[in-house]
């Protein structure tokens, strides 16, 4: 009778837990918080105005009020300079307003005119006794008056800066207030806290009346874990390829959000979309935020990876542990070393995913063998925080979804009463909570509407195409770029050869009336489903395979192991047994033939000392090819006949190929690792170097520091100036200060068309010019298509004796040094040269050569946070920091290493990519567009020919912190 009533409580216990724990985990993302309001004052000294860079997260502010009196449009009209005159008030370059929606608000003629990028806003007279013109919000729109009277109206302007043209004013004539948009940047409110409390001890307690209500008595005498070869195959395979793994395309993307977050105050983007908040896929970044503490070397940022890679094997060998025994625990490790090995290697995301999934399959098959709910609320749990891990997540409700009518039985069967079953239901859905609790603890339903462009696409495209996408997805797995190389082909295309065979097989058992088994079953439509579920990712990286790294493994495994004795026993030994064998060898023989013919590429385009770097492996895959089926042919010969043999022989050259493709991607990066040694390589570099205290590739990419410029001696002569003139440059983009570019020439547009020339006097040729000191120059406009500037050499009696013309053709306003001889190939007997320059089209500008070391970027760029370094090579240059994001506002950048090369128009140009482009709310935009930018000259020991790095130097002619940050905060609910 107690025990009767002992349960009785447990139940209601039980029952209240969960609902408590189901409604608290649901109230979270709306639950109230302390959102971050900060605001910006500006100008700090009110008689004496000084533009500042101001460069906003968000790109426009949520709210701007300004004030300046007629006095102080009277001080602008009278400015004359070289940039930003007549100017009262601009939040972007005011001499490139068509670069951005910037406020630009000009004095001249007595009239004041209002400009909202290039459109008119109002043209006001201005009045000759003393008025007060304003500037404020309402309804989300500015609204401009003068002495009360509405002048005009507009929408919320770009902010990358604050600039006038006044530098003294008697008094506080000129007052500008910017409240910055920071709402992403939240913290619990009080009562969420408490919300939070109460979830977390009403799901612990759900958790344990679930144990306590399905407790057995005399439970099973559970197997003893026993460590096979197979297992320390696979742990070494792991932890040699923490050490020798390339990169992937974000892992420098996640490591630069999760490393912000202590700035910030919230898991954004940086790199792209505004910083938009990453809620609610935040649990993996507060990982790698408490991991950071340990150091930020690429080989202590793959240990999570490596820690996802253990808990999904073991998953995996729980879940074939039916079928794989003894030496066939060998075919599982196989397989999953060539599903983890290729896509688990970073930081991405699609590793937890993987982990998540696989431990999702595994409890419900172990709920279903062993007959324990507890693993339901295993699969629970474990599902919803991989749904919240990353997009591709959403494969996770799939073996629930699969696994529900089995676990409607088991709950039935296991339950003494229809309250137990009630109760352990709800117990086993807030098992869900976790993902609450890890997406929404600091983050609100608000923050991920808000943010979904974060998730697919971008801010100027509009909503992603699943479908395109999806069509993308496998265009680029089989296409040529790091996105389709032969290691994330191979795993892919054999599950997409299996699925067919399998749906078959389904067919035949159900006409039969004889269920296949039930893992089977389970994972193979897990992963079935999946791929067709994959669709609505908004993405089209083929990354996003990795998810189906540990549930593919069991599928392919129980098919491979299990599936003879399938076909046998629903097909029969018979005609339809060898035909499906026949098209499962060449099947297997087209998928051999088209994994290798992948390329051996990955995120880094340089792999220095890796074998067939760049190429596909089609030329060994067809020996491969051949050899298998050779060998496959004469064994089974010897072995067996029958309608089995094509199957066995198919079987026999998927286990071939894999293994060979196993051994050259980790035993090539071996390779590559005792190539370079004794000079550099990411993998050489992990290995002798795993704390990055040397910090990585900063040693060996260099740059030509124009700090160090020396001018080079005069030998004879006088410059010639036909059409050029010193000091002559595009306004909006005039060359940085220094002694690379102290004497400039630049040619004056002339209407008639007549060319203009240059002609340099005769200068010394420095003496030890080499690839570390060598001659530049620094060049603004076009070069080519008309346009040339030519070095001539010669020798001590005046002879020329070669000519090279050395800058490629390219048009743009910035600023790119040029290198004129590296001291390497100079012509024989010279010891003087000068340059030349024509001009037919456009204009031209350019620095008198100077001498200048090639240094490398670990010791010529600061690492105080003023390098910003793309998401692409992040890992690669630990010791530079990265500039801060916080209250909204995008610290100063001097220095960005890009990943690219080239003309900044092209193609493979660093510039093209979305840290740099506005529109896509790139961390550089802002300040790409108020900025002089110069694109130094760099070179990387480990490829001299053209590295897909560039280094650009940032120069601004405004103050970088001349406003006053004013921090609050406000209340709001989480919707």
């Amino acid at each position: 009778m107690r025990a009767r009533v002992r349960r009785r409580w447990l139940t209601a216990v039980a029952c209240c837990a969960g609902a408590l724990t189901i409604l608290g985990a649901l109230a979270l993302p709306v639950a109230p918080v302390e959102v971050n309001d900060p605001s910006v004052s500006w100008p700090l000294v009110a008689t004496a105005p000084e533009s500042t860079l101001l460069s906003l997260e968000a790109g426009k502010p949520l709210d701007l009020k300004a004030a300046f009196s007629c006095r102080a449009v009277d001080a602008a009209a009278a400015t004359e300079a070289d940039r930003a005159s007549r100017v009262v008030l601009a939040t972007t370059d005011p001499d490139q307003p068509e670069r951005a929606e910037g406020l630009r608000i000009t004095a001249e003629n007595g009239m004041l005119t209002a400009f909202l990028g290039t459109t008119v806003l109002f043209r006001d007279r201005v009045p000759a006794s003393s008025c007060r013109y304003e500037i404020g919000a309402v309804d989300g729109h500015l609204v401009y008056t003068r002495d009360g009277q509405r002048l005009g109206t507009s929408a919320m302007p770009d902010v990358d800066a604050l600039v006038t043209s006044i530098t003294a004013l008697p008094g506080p004539d000129l007052d500008v207030t910017v409240r910055v948009d920071d709402r992403f940047a939240n913290s619990p409110a009080p009562l969420k806290l408490v919300l939070l409390g109460m979830v977390a001890i009403s799901a612990v307690t759900a958790a344990a009346c679930l144990l306590a209500l399905h407790r057995r008595k005399n439970p099973r005498r559970k197997r003893r874990f026993r460590i096979g070869t197979p297992d320390v195959l696979v742990g070494a395979a792991l932890v040699a390829w923490l050490f020798l793994a390339p990169r992937t395309s974000d892992d420098g993307w996640m490591y630069a959000m999760a490393e912000n977050h202590q700035h910030a105050g919230y898991f954004g983007n940086y790199y792209m979309y505004h910083n938009n908040s990453y809620v609610p896929f935040t649990w993996l970044l507060r990982l790698y935020s408490w991991w950071l503490e340990l150091g930020n070397a690429p080989v202590l940022l793959r240990a999570p990876s490596l820690l996802f890679g253990i808990v999904t094997w073991l998953a995996v060998r729980g879940a074939v542990a039916e079928v794989a025994r003894g030496r066939r625990m060998f075919v599982p490790a196989l397989l999953f070393l060539a599903w983890w090995l290729p896509f688990g290697l970073g930081t991405r995301q699609e590793a937890s995913v993987a982990a998540c999934l696989t431990v999702t399959v595994a409890a419900v098959l172990a709920a279903r063998r062993r007959q324990r709910v507890a693993y339901l609320g295993l699969a629970v749990g474990a599902a919803s925080l991989g749904l919240i891990a990353h997009t591709a997540g959403v494969l996770v409700v799939l073996p629930l979804a699969l696994g529900a009518g089995a676990a409607v039985k088991l709950v039935r069967r296991t339950a003494r009463s229809g309250a137990v079953a009630a109760a352990t239901v709800v117990c086993v859905l807030s098992c869900a909570a976790v993902s609450a609790f890890a997406g929404f603890a600091d983050g609100t339903l608000a923050d991920f509407l808000r943010g979904s462009s974060s998730f697919g696409g971008g801010l100027e495209t509009g909503p992603p195409d699943p479908l395109h996408d999806e069509f993308d997805r496998y265009r680029s797995l089989l296409g040529g770029n790091s996105l389709g190389n032969f290691a994330l082909r191979t795993p892919v295309l054999l599950l997409l050869l299996v699925l067919p065979f399998f749906v078959v097989l389904c067919v035949r058992a159900r006409r039969r009336r004889r269920p296949l088994p039930w893992a089977l079953w389970l994972t193979g439509w897990t992963c079935a489903l999946g791929l067709g579920l994959l669709v609505l990712t908004p993405s089209k990286w083929t990354w996003h395979f990795g998810a189906f790294a540990g549930v593919a493994t069991i599928f392919l495994t129980w098919s491979a192991l299990a599936g003879p004795g399938l076909v046998r026993r629903l097909v029969g030994d018979g005609r339809w047994t060898a035909v499906l064998g026949t098209l499962l060898l060449t099947g297997a023989a087209g998928w051999v033939l088209l994994s290798g013919a992948g390329r051996n590429v990955w995120a880094d385009d340089v792999l220095p000392g890796v074998p067939l770097a760049g190429q596909p492996l089609l030329p060994g895959t067809v020996s491969i090819v051949v050899t298998g089926l050779v060998v496959a042919g004469a064994f089974l010969l010897r072995r067996r006949r029958g309608a089995f043999a094509p199957m066995s022989a198919a079987t026999l050259v998927v286990a071939c190929f894999l293994v060979a493709e196993l051994g050259f991607l980790v035993g090539g990066f071996g390779v590559a690792t005792a190539r370079t040694w004794h000079t550099w390589s990411p993998w050489a570099d992990a290995v002798r170097d795993p704390l990055a205290a040397q910090c990585g590739e900063a040693r060996v990419l260099r740059v030509a520091d124009p700090d160090s410029a020396r001018p080079v001696e005069v030998a004879s002569g006088a410059p010639v100036t036909d059409g050029f003139e010193r000091n002559v440059w595009y306004s909006a983009s005039p060359p940085e200060p220094g002694p690379a570019t102290a004497e400039v020439y630049g040619n004056v547009p002339d209407e008639s068309g007549r060319p203009a020339r240059f002609t340099s006097p005769w200068l010394k040729l420095p003496s030890g010019l080499s690839a570390r000191n060598q001659l530049m120059t620094t060049v603004s406009g076009q070069t080519g298509d008309g346009n040339s500037l030519t070095a001539e050499f010669a020798t001590a009696s005046g002879e020329v004796v070669a000519t090279t013309e050395f800058s490629a053709a390219e048009d743009d306003i910035g600023w790119r040094d040029v290198s004129i001889s590296r001291g390497e190939n100079l012509p024989p007997g010279a010891v003087a040269f000068r340059l030349t320059a024509e001009v037919t089209r456009n204009w031209l500008s350019f620095a008198m050569p100077t001498a200048r070391q090639v240094v490398p970027v670990g010791s010529a760029l600061p690492r105080d946070g003023r390098t910003l370094v793309d998401w692409q090579l992040t890992w690669l240059y630990p010791c530079q920091g990265q500039p801060v994001l916080a209250d909204g506002i995008v610290s100063p950048v001097s220095y960005a290493v890009g990943f690219g090369f080239g003309p900044d128009e092209s193609e493979h140009a660093a510039t093209s990519g979305g840290t740099w482009t506005p529109g896509v709310g790139g961390l550089l935009g802002p300040q790409l567009r108020s900025s002089t930018i110069t694109r130094l000259y760099t070179v990387l020991d480990t490829d001299p020919g053209t590295p897909m790095r560039t280094v650009y130097r940032f120069t601004r002619p405004y103050a970088d912190n001349a406003y006053r940050l004013r921090r609050g905060t406000t209340t709001a609910p989480g919707w």
